[in-house]
């Protein structure tokens, strides 16, 4: 795969170690997230259209919990592997006119680049936070635009800080008035900072039912029972997530029949068969009658088709290693089992696994598409492009 003509690529997420970006633990859904959400909800958008998504969880939150439609624009194609949405398009916004995702509200019938060109007027609200300072001043004309173009107002938190220079990627640094200035009218200048000021308030019911996120690690849920065998408490707290530390080989700390949801996504291949069935049959155990569980896990027979058609090269920028692959065969090997992965799965030997432990409703589902719709709302699934989902109720 070709390196991007950008610098937002994998370690620009991920530690950002060559022109700066996210350190530390990388990007994330940050919990700051509901914050903006609801600041940018006061102003009652009927659709939302974001510049440079990343990931596209401010989007979930607008599509899943308010109903609205969305769409993302991204330049990364690293977000759009890891999206948490779907439309999230990867595209470069100084390049017009700008494409529309295949469900969006409006489009024309004139291909762009797989895509069909937005129409005029086709959202109500364009929503940036942190992005047009990553825009070269003499592009923003087309930026702009294109947000008048495409939309009927806007909502823009520029990021007034210089702070250490640590992301060299920050190019247009201007203060506020320079953005009042020369934003489309109905476009709205805010410090970054204000959206993401005030206390965190989540939705009422995000509270209510056991729901346990097993395997989590750092993809941790506000509103579920977080459990994982490294002790993340500290981390936890720092975010407001409930944690518990627990070893999965000695069962589920739950009674039985207590549980209403069971999100296992991409922790199943680390144990050995008959560790993984163990795991199934306490997921089993502890749900109610009609409980979900949701199970996700690197999907062997698309993987290998990819392989097979030469199309794995794509997912490249999923890859853990620093190092680019040298072979397509590298990349298959480091998705079944890189990572300490000690099972492979595809759609028969998962359906099997859940057979046996006494599931009997199992179906396969899609990314982000469960049939339960507190699990839609409050839950992230990962790597749509290589995941096997499955459901599976008592």
């Amino acid at each position: 795969m070709p390196a991007p003509s950008h610098p937002f690529d994998k370690h620009y997420f991920h530690g950002g170690g060559k022109v700066g970006g996210y350190a530390g633990a990388g990007y994330r859904d940050f919990p700051v997230h509901w914050t903006t959400y609801a600041h940018a909800m006061k102003r009652e958008p009927k659709s939302v259209l974001e510049l440079g998504c990343g990931r596209g969880y401010l989007l979930k939150r607008f599509a899943d919990h308010a109903g609205i439609p969305v769409q993302g624009l991204e330049i990364s194609e690293h977000c759009r592997l890891t999206r948490a949405v779907e439309n999230v398009v990867t595209h470069d916004v100084t390049q017009a006119p700008w494409p529309a995702a295949l469900s969006s509200p409006s489009a024309s019938p004139v291909t762009l680049g797989g895509y069909a060109p937005l129409a005029d007027q086709a959202f109500d609200t364009c929503l940036s936070v942190a992005f047009l300072e990553h825009i070269p001043e003499d592009k923003l004309p087309v930026v702009f635009s294109e947000m008048a173009r495409t939309c009927r107002r806007g909502l823009h938190g520029i990021d007034l800080h210089e702070g250490d220079g640590f992301d060299k990627t920050h190019v247009t640094l201007r203060p506020l008035s320079f953005w009042k200035e020369r934003l489309p009218p109905g476009h709205e200048a805010v410090n970054k900072e204000d959206l993401e000021a005030g206390p965190l308030v989540l939705p009422p019911e995000i509270g209510r039912g056991v729901k346990l996120n097993l395997a989590c690690f750092t993809h941790m849920f506000h509103g579920w029972k977080n459990l994982d065998l490294i002790d993340l408490s500290i981390w936890a707290a720092q975010n407001a997530y409930s944690f518990m530390q627990w070893d999965l080989t000695r069962g589920l700390p739950y009674d039985d029949g207590i549980v209403d949801l069971i999100f296992l996504s991409h922790a199943l291949e680390h144990f050995d068969y008959a560790a993984g069935r163990r795991l199934l049959g306490e997921c089993r155990r502890v749900l109610k009658p009609g409980g979900v569980l949701r199970v996700a896990v690197p999907d062997a027979a698309t993987l290998i088709g990819m392989y097979l058609t030469g199309r794995i090269c794509r997912l490249e920028e999923l890859c853990g290693s620093d190092k680019p692959a040298d072979s397509t065969l590298e990349l298959l090997h480091e998705f079944l089992y890189g990572g300490d992965h000690r099972a492979i799965y595809d759609e028969g030997t998962l359906v099997r696994a859940l057979q046996a432990v006494g599931f009997a409703d199992i179906k396969r589902s899609e990314f982000g598409a469960s049939s339960s719709a507190v699990m839609r709302r409050e839950t992230i699934d990962l790597y749509p492009e290589m995941s096997l989902f499955v459901e599976a109720v008592p």
